[in-house]
């Protein structure tokens, strides 16, 4: 399908499952899979759409792909970054030029003729801003060295410049203090450095089991 953006066809990848999960890049797309194998969920297959500009032509390519008329449930995340009123247009507008059900708030399925039936949800979720980075670190808050971390911060603010990515830069500084501190999001959630149990991962699990 030539919809002008990067083609799912592009992204050699099959469906393979009748529950699909779509995420914004490949932190999200670890994450997912990661408290999917912690809270014993299988059966669930998590693509990434690589960035919300991709998003409305992923979706309607990947309506085209050979097995979606087969797909039963289908789950859509996306940061809130700066303003939720555009990512829920973003997701809402996709889905419906795509002609697939298109839900009125997050967390909560619609509907459509056949088999299909669709829910989203914004990250942080009833968050007024934010991105996948703040619900890790709302997870591990009231750990000690997250007082360590926020010193540091306000330093490197205080006397270097501007941190460009906020969020992103306290999660890998606290990420800096565990045993392995080279892993990835989704790899700590593996090790336990960020419990996939916290409240600020619940809509995450809920999301996941609705699928």
């Amino acid at each position: 399908m030539q919809s002008g953006g990067v083609q799912v066809e592009d992204r050699k990848f099959q469906i393979s499952s009748t529950k699909l999960l779509l995420v914004e890049g490949v932190d999200d797309q670890a994450v997912f899979n990661a408290l999917c194998q912690k809270m014993g969920v299988t059966g669930i297959q998590v693509l990434r759409y690589n960035g919300k500009t991709n998003f409305r032509n992923f979706v309607e390519d990947l309506t085209s792909l050979d097995g979606f008329d087969e797909v039963e449930s289908m789950g859509v995340t996306t940061d809130v970054d700066d303003d939720p009123l555009p990512a829920r247009d973003r997701i809402r507008g996709a889905l419906e030029n795509a002609s697939l059900p298109v839900p009125d708030e997050p967390l909560t399925f619609a509907e459509g003729l056949g088999l299909l039936k669709v829910v989203y949800l914004l990250i942080p979720h009833q968050n007024e801003t934010g991105e996948l980075e703040d619900v890790c670190l709302n997870a591990v808050a009231d750990e000690a060295a997250m007082h360590c971390v926020e010193d540091f911060m306000g330093c490197i603010e205080e006397r270097v410049d501007r941190v460009v990515e906020p969020s992103k830069s306290r999660l890998q500084a606290f990420l800096s203090t565990r045993r392995d501190p080279d892993v990835r999001i989704g790899e700590a959630i593996m090790a336990g450095y960020l419990p996939y149990d916290a409240d600020a991962f619940a809509p995450l699990r809920t999301l996941i089991r609705m699928l």
